[in-house]
């Protein structure tokens, strides 16, 4: 029994696979596993807001769960279709507007590669909280009958 409308958990498991991957990249950088590696990805200094807006992100693109297409799939692969927006978004207007070219090539194919593995790690890690929480389940609380 879900006691969590499929809106508020969309957004929570956006927000949480946000702040997964988030992490997952900043943990990359703070040991320098990027710099090793040639991979121009950088948490900056000041992660705070940067996890923040992330987040705002993750959050908003987990609605996207609540869209109700392909419903007869489970979760986790529609946290990989799902996440195919993100990436769009990112090769096709953050990229461009930010001077790493068109998806990200001016930087590299590893910032392209990158942006792709970690976006899709963000859908499936939305996508297995959505199974886990059994999403689009939603039962609302009865009240007692008057005795």
């Amino acid at each position: 029994m879900n006691k969590v409308p499929p809106f508020l958990q969309s957004l929570f498991a956006g927000g949480l696979a946000a702040l997964a991957t988030s992490a997952l990249i900043w943990v990359c950088t703070v040991t320098g596993l990027f710099v090793t590696l040639g991979i121009p990805v950088a948490a900056p200094a000041d992660a705070a807001p940067w996890f923040a807006w992330r987040i705002v992100w993750g959050c908003i693109f987990g609605l996207f769960f609540f869209v109700p297409l392909l419903t007869d799939l489970r979760e986790t692969v529609r946290g990989l279709l799902v996440s195919l927006l993100p990436i769009l978004k990112l090769f096709l207007w953050d990229y461009p507007q930010g001077g790493e070219g068109w998806f990200g090539l001016n930087l590299g194919i590893l910032l392209t590669v990158t942006a792709v593995v970690t976006w899709l790690l963000w859908g499936l890690v939305a996508g297995f909280l959505l199974d886990w929480w059994d999403f689009g389940t939603f039962v609302e609380e009865e009240e007692p009958p008057p005795a």
